[in-house]
């Protein structure tokens, strides 16, 4: 199962998408934002306010999209 950023991340606590990643793991999130009617680009300015590494965030962003994109 994989949880994603969009809808809530506009709306959730830093502190809470933090310990979401930190029990669940960021290889199991995925960047998404609900295009066209948010903004992938301020859920992007949204997430610089959490508290995560630079690699937590590459897995976020791209790593793990790409991943299944290559698994089919």
């Amino acid at each position: 199962m994989y949880l994603d950023t969009a809808f809530a991340s506009h709306s959730i606590d830093p502190g809470q998408f933090e310990r979401i990643v930190q029990r669940h793991g960021a290889e199991r999130i995925l960047f998404a934002s609900d295009c066209p009617w948010d903004s992938p680009v301020r859920i992007h300015r949204i997430m610089d306010d959490f508290a995560l590494t630079p690699a937590q965030r590459s897995r976020i962003d791209w790593e793990n999209a790409l991943e299944l994109l290559e698994q089919h």
